[in-house]
């Protein structure tokens, strides 16, 4: 989408439509049912909006930390996050890191405390969340390995092993979002946009 169509939308429209295809922007991809998960940072008042219009989408609202009057969200295709998660290479990777429970919410649950962790206490961030993020798990592997240097390439997130299908699904994701903010500006809510 051009930039143009993006500022003339900006300028016509109230600051709460503004917010939304902000927020479209960043979540798009999952909102098109191309990614399993995100995590976004966003103010209270609108993270209590997103929950309640997200509702019976089949896309769940946690908030994973909340920080002065800001909340870190985690938004999730519940069923299709628990799949990948069940995966023999992710529960293996996981394990690793200590998530040895076979249960969904026993996993986000250990997530949830190891973010708050590191932002009540300065712990490590759990990088490990790249998992839940449906990321592959090579590449979360290799990113912690290599402290975030030294990436193949770098897209949605940091690739360190298949360039090609990670290019393939950046342009998926990339798809999913124009497609989503399209939606939002002619017209659509958000809770209709979530495929």
């Amino acid at each position: 989408m051009s930039k143009e169509k993006i500022l003339a939308y900006f300028s016509a429209n109230p600051m709460s439509c503004r917010q939304n295809l902000h927020l479209v922007m960043q979540i798009g991809p999952m909102l098109k049912g191309q990614k399993k998960s995100c995590i976004i940072v966003m103010d209270k008042k609108m993270s209590s909006r997103i929950k309640r219009e997200l509702q019976g989408t089949g896309i769940y609202w946690l908030r994973l930390h909340e920080k002065g009057e800001k909340d870190i969200v985690f938004l999730y295709r519940r069923q299709v996050l628990a799949n990948h998660l069940k995966s023999p290479k992710v529960r293996l990777f996981l394990r690793e890191y200590g998530y040895g429970g076979e249960d969904f919410w026993d996993d986000i649950a250990l997530l949830k405390a190891r973010v708050k962790c590191f932002y009540d206490r300065d712990k490590t961030f759990p990088h490990e969340i790249g998992a839940f993020l449906g990321y592959p798990i090579e590449d979360v592997r290799g990113f912690i390995e290599n402290e975030g240097k030294n990436c193949l390439c770098c897209g949605y997130w940091k690739v360190y092993s298949d360039i090609q299908k990670a290019r393939e699904i950046f342009q998926s994701f990339d798809k999913a979002k124009e497609d989503a903010m399209r939606e939002l500006m002619e017209g659509k809510k958000i809770c209709e946009i979530a495929g």
